[in-house]
């Protein structure tokens, strides 16, 4: 018998023995936290067990916790109870192509583990390897397809959180063993190995975390919680020696300090306080609010730079080298566009703006299907350029986002009193400003990205798809700043050029990267559909402008009409 399968059946042996509670353990909050601050490598970087478990929860349930509990706390229940886990419906099935192909019943979106291994194999293998050898010619997987990989996934990581396989905790060279069997090696993640090389490990150290991690399972499922403490607390000091060499301490301790302040969560709290003081400031009109608004707005930006630099200094690169990290940096730009002073219509106008679209942009990035796990860069990204050319190109955006958020409100002012257009004037001189921003910062960005295409493709210019819509978006801005300056386009022209200017930029940064096939994309082997949330957007904004333009063009008519009957009623009393 080989040392997996004594591994398994000494498991599942001490798993089926022990008594099992009728409802989830509820183990102390403090152990659970001090056991997410040992570090495992997974996904290409080492990270704290905390990070190891959010990313885990995650892929497995699509939730950022599970049944109310802290994603530690639940993988800590599927290791130690895994006859629980694997009857437990969990696992979300929502996409109907899918369910029609498995025949899944209805009325039903999660499933358990063993639900989806033992009666749907057959269809999900099939599936699954219809996806490997589509991937292997190359071509572009269908969407039923790509959630069924998806799928498929989600079971690998619950198997291997179960059977400790993923717990990979030991650092290169620290096990003591003459010779590992080739299954254990095969599980190794840049060079660290499985917990279960504990069992061939010959060293004092290997012998004591063996022992703390058969008491951690124990007094787990027999609720004996002062036990499970020390039990804790040995295998965090076991770990500590064992892994010295390997693991940056103080990073792991500032990516504990990131999850669990949860910078981001703390600036939307203060962006959506901003912006319910500024417009309740509209109504009772009191200078103190917009101080007060002010000054939270600036701490929610100071939340927001903190949890940029905490996820820098983690990971070692920029911030902004995939979609969740560019939308919130995109958001992180509004937000310093929003407060620099606006002449005359900073507080009123500018700020709930910004204050507005940073905490949707937020809110999206959290609810949305994006990953917000801190993953290493691959290789084309490895390059100081990404430093300097994506910010560039963020920013750019940013300004065309924020001047998207000001030309609605410059509409829904003039549509709502025709006469103010002279009021109107410093907004328009903002959007005006704001134009000239994204111009600027997409055509040094664009510059910068060439640079970097040189460097990493040896060329300058290959006519990509993001590269052509790039340069497409910078000269639709560059002609709504010669027009504006010429005369040739009013205030009312500007502002709605700016909305559909922005789904210029929406395309340009999301649609380009899923739906197009180039060097910047991503959908060289997906199908993504395009995002609910986009599509209501789209259609909205779409509905509003042309409400605007419908409205304003009869009251334009009307206004004619008017003119002329008047001018008609004065000649015909000069000839009487």
């Amino acid at each position: 018998m080989t040392l997996y399968h004594k591994w398994t059946v000494m498991l599942l042996l001490l798993v089926f023995a022990l008594p099992v509670a009728a409802e989830k353990p509820n183990p102390p909050d403090d152990a659970v936290k001090e056991l997410g601050e040992i570090a495992v490598m997974h996904g290409g970087r080492i990270k704290p067990l905390d990070s190891f478990a959010r990313e885990s929860v995650r892929a497995v349930t699509k939730e950022h916790r599970w049944d109310g509990r802290a994603p530690m706390e639940t993988v800590l229940h599927w290791i130690a109870l895994p006859e629980s886990a694997f009857v437990e419906p969990m696992i979300p099935i929502d996409f109907e192509p899918l369910r029609e192909v498995l025949a899944l019943p209805a009325g039903r979106k999660y499933f358990s583990y063993k639900e989806l291994v033992q009666e749907y194999r057959e269809p999900l293998s099939m599936l699954y390897q219809e996806a490997s050898h589509a991937d292997a010619r190359d071509e572009k997987l269908t969407k039923v397809q790509s959630k069924a990989v998806e799928l498929f996934n989600s079971l690998g990581v619950m198997e291997g959180i179960m059977s400790t396989n993923r717990l990979t905790l030991i650092p290169p060279g620290a096990a003591q063993t003459d010779r590992l069997p080739e299954e254990i090696r095969m599980q190794s993640a840049g060079g660290w190995l499985p917990l279960r090389v504990l069992d061939q490990d010959s060293s004092e150290i290997a012998a004591k975390l063996r022992v703390a991690w058969a008491g951690l399972i124990r007094t787990y499922r027999g609720e004996r919680w002062d036990l499970f403490r020390s039990a804790v607390d040995e295998m965090r000091e076991g770990f500590a020696v064992m892994q010295f060499r390997q693991v940056d301490r103080d990073k792991l301790h500032a990516e504990v300090l990131y999850n669990r302040a949860d910078p981001y969560l703390w600036a939307k709290i203060f962006y959506i306080a901003a912006f319910v003081v500024l417009v309740f400031n509209t109504i009772v009109k009191r200078g103190w609010m917009q101080h007060v608004a002010r000054g939270s707005l600036i701490v929610g930006f100071l939340f927001h730079t903190a949890a940029l630099g905490l996820r820098w200094y983690i990971s070692g690169r920029a911030p902004w080298s995939n979609m969740y990290e560019s939308l919130t940096t995109v958001a992180w730009g509004v937000l310093l566009f929003s407060l620099v002073p606006w002449k005359g219509i900073g507080s009123k106008i500018i700020l709930p703006a910004g204050a507005a679209i940073g905490f949707l942009s937020l809110l999206i990035s959290t609810h949305v299907a994006l990953d917000p796990a801190i993953n290493p860069l691959v290789p084309a990204l490895q390059s100081i350029w990404l430093n300097i050319h994506v910010i560039v190109i963020l920013l750019g955006y940013s300004s065309a986002t924020l001047a998207m958020g000001v030309g609605h409100v410059w509409i829904v002012q003039e549509w709502r009193d025709p006469r103010a257009l002279r009021k109107l004037a410093p907004m328009t001189q903002a959007i005006n400003r704001l134009v000239m921003f994204t111009v600027m910062f997409l055509a040094i960005g664009i510059i910068l990205g060439s640079v970097w295409a040189q460097s990493a493709w040896g060329r300058y210019w290959g006519w990509d798809p993001k590269e052509t819509w790039a340069l497409l978006t910078m000269f639709f801005y560059l002609i709504l700043v010669h027009a504006g300056s010429t005369g040739w386009l009013k205030p009312k022209g500007l502002a709605v050029s700016t909305i559909f200017g922005f789904l210029l930029v929406l395309f340009t940064y999301y649609g380009v990267n899923y739906w197009l096939v180039g060097l910047h994309s991503y959908a060289g082997g997906d199908s993504r559909t395009v995002p609910p949330i986009m599509i209501a957007y789209v259609v909205a904004d779409l509905l509003f402008v042309g409400a605007y333009l419908f409205t304003t063009r009869n009251r334009s008519v009307r206004s004619r009409r008017g003119v002329k009957t008047e001018k008609a009623v004065e000649a015909g009393t000069a000839q009487g």
